[in-house]
């Protein structure tokens, strides 16, 4: 795949910055399960096998960017669709455009702690009945790089970190009894060291030239 930039959409200043220093904010694969009304998540994220709810890898932190092909780049600009900024409501946020050559080095560098890593390109597509059974039989986590045709469009990449955030007890009252609730955090941050300055721009989105299809960034 010809891939130029990734593009991160943030709806604040505060969370673009946050990225060209270096901090990735994940969240738990599962915990897009209950945003797919609001277009920006997926009912399937994390499943083994297509339209059923039986999931792999949901707690695994996941970081997600959109990627950009030389063919989405005419006249030294990046030719970004609306829907993709509706989605994530950033008509007022910002993109982060991302040097992809440059940043393959950078997330070498991502400190996880001593967890595994991996970053690839999203596969539009629904996997056969085996694949998916040879996927749960292996305990593997390929279904996480795996989402349904209909969010191509979206063109993801993305990072998942093999650290399955932990369950969280308390106690609190049920029934005029104590008893144990367990939470799960949604959410952990990682850093590469150095941040991404040197490898990354930020753009408004508003001062964007744009018409009726798409939003339009200058290189």
């Amino acid at each position: 795949m010809d891939v130029q930039y990734l593009i991160k959409f943030v709806s604040q200043k505060s969370y673009a910055d946050d990225l060209c220093n270096g901090d990735l904010f994940m969240h738990s694969a599962e915990y897009y399960h209950q945003f797919e009304d609001q277009g920006q998540g997926d009912k399937g994220e994390a499943s083994i096998f297509p339209g059923v709810c039986i999931y792999q890898g949901g707690k695994c932190p996941i970081y997600c960017m959109s990627a950009v092909y030389a063919d989405d780049i005419m006249n030294n600009r990046i030719s970004i669709i609306k829907k993709m900024i509706t989605d994530f409501h950033c008509e007022n946020g910002y993109a982060v455009v991302i040097d992809y050559a440059l940043f393959q080095e950078k997330i070498k560098l991502l400190d996880t702690h001593g967890a595994e890593h991996y970053e690839d390109l999203i596969i539009y597509g629904t996997p056969s009945f085996n694949l998916s059974t040879e996927w749960f039989h292996s305990r593997c986590l390929n279904n996480l790089f795996v989402k349904r045709t209909y969010f191509k469009y979206q063109k993801e990449y993305r990072i998942v970190v093999l650290d399955p955030l932990p369950p969280r007890i308390e106690k609190g009252p049920l029934d005029g009894m104590v008893v144990d609730f367990v939470y799960y955090d949604t959410s952990r941050t990682y850093h590469i060291p150095g941040g991404i300055h040197d490898c990354s721009t930020v753009y408004a989105i508003a001062d964007l030239p744009n018409d009726a299809d798409y939003w339009y960034i200058p290189l």
